[in-house]
């Protein structure tokens, strides 16, 4: 006779719980997920992120319903983090406007100030 399965070797044991909803994952079908990076106490694009904004606007060309979300990030050791915060978000975006066509209604913005040493703007393409 073959071994017992684990079912058949504990038939009275109930179904783990289902797990709490997460964030939206970039391997999901409904969201993707790009970062726009920038350097310390700087406003400016880092020159290996300007190519991210052109694979935001391809994507979005794919998914015209599609909403944006924007999230500036500073970290609390940059001089006046939250207005870096702010402005890097909005560079990001008027980049995406300006250059892109993009409309700016389609887009929700929240600035960050963290603790964690980040200088970025992710954008959350949500379907």
């Amino acid at each position: 006779p073959a071994p017992p399965t684990a079912a058949a070797a504990a038939p009275d044991k109930a179904p783990a719980p289902a797990a709490a909803p997460k964030a939206p994952d970039p391997a999901q079908p409904s969201a993707m997920s790009y970062v726009i990076s920038f350097s310390k106490n700087e406003a400016v694009i880092a020159p290996g992120s300007e190519g991210v904004l052109g694979n935001i606007a391809d994507n979005m060309e794919l998914y015209p319903l599609a909403k944006i979300n924007l999230l500036g990030y500073a970290y609390t050791g940059e001089s006046d983090a939250e207005g870096l915060a702010r402005k890097r978000l909005d560079l990001v975006k008027k980049q995406l406007v300006d250059q892109y066509k993009m409309k700016p209604e389609k887009m929700r913005e929240e600035v960050k100030v963290t603790e964690e040493e980040v200088y970025k703007v992710e954008v959350y393409i949500l379907r």
